[in-house]
């Protein structure tokens, strides 16, 4: 878990050399509305959901199912923690020690800053975010990631239909 994000994108990169399909990864700074939408974003998405999460309504629907909390404990520190997964429709996100490290939205009713929510044209993910970190495309599916340290959010567009498929978040939890 403890480098979640790394694996997703040297995952993606790799998968995308093996697949024979164009993948670019960049070291450049992404935008202020990205680095905005990447430290905000999952928040906006939550709002509404009581705390404690997982919350058993949230404005975008109820609970579906929660995994009990489970306490492990790190291999660095020695420190125990507890993580916990939950999902409802369209939503699903992953708590370690009481913070969220993961969230993955794949229904348009879940709010994501600037409109760039699951259903909008995929267009406006580069016009308001500019030029992601890495972008790649396998089969029908063009992904635009906005990164900065270990920490990502990934706008997934269908290349058929032009619009965004699934937005997720992944934090490095140090």
């Amino acid at each position: 878990m403890k480098h979640l994000s790394t694996r997703l994108v040297i995952g993606a990169f790799l998968s995308g050399l093996l697949l024979g399909q164009a993948f670019a990864m960049e070291d450049r700074p992404i935008s202020k509305a990205a680095r905005d939408v990447l430290w905000k974003g999952a928040e906006t998405a939550l709002a509404g959901c009581s705390r404690p999460l997982p919350a058993p309504r949230c404005p975008g629907g109820a609970l579906l199912r929660a995994s009990k909390p489970q306490v492990l404990q790190d291999n660095n520190s020695g420190d125990k923690f507890s993580i916990q997964d939950a999902y409802y429709p369209g939503m699903s996100f992953t708590i370690r020690a009481k913070k969220v490290i993961s969230l993955e939205l794949t229904g348009p009713n879940w709010p994501v800053p600037l409109g760039l929510t699951v259903g909008a044209d995929g267009a406006l993910v580069r016009q308001k975010l500019g030029r992601p970190s890495m972008d790649g495309t396998t089969g029908t599916v063009q992904s635009l990631s906005y990164c900065e340290r270990e920490n990502c959010v990934a706008f997934l567009v269908d290349a058929g239909t032009g619009r965004i498929s699934r937005v997720s978040w992944s934090f490095y939890y140090d």
